[in-house]
């Protein structure tokens, strides 16, 4: 829900790089959205929450960017970035 959150809360019109250490939601973003979106999100892990980033998606102007990390490489100053 972090990311529908961000998508969510962002000017439209801004550019966007959510940091994230869910290798699963980067790859069902970038691989994923659309063929599932495509084939009525049946089986789909979370399908209701992707929908939602679909949505959040086709609806922004501004460039959108994900960005995986490893857990561990999570530092504070990151954090603190996050949370603005």
């Amino acid at each position: 829900m972090a990311i529908v959150k961000a998508l969510s809360i962002t000017p439209k019109e801004d550019m966007l790089t959510t940091v994230m250490d869910s290798m699963f939601s980067i790859q069902g973003i970038y691989e994923n959205l659309r063929n599932w979106e495509d084939k009525g999100w049946m089986r789909v892990q979370n399908a209701a929450i992707f929908q939602k980033i679909a949505y959040e998606l086709d609806t922004r102007e501004g460039e959108t960017y994900f960005q995986w990390v490893k857990a561990t490489q999570t530092t504070p100053e990151m954090i603190g970035q996050m949370k603005k």
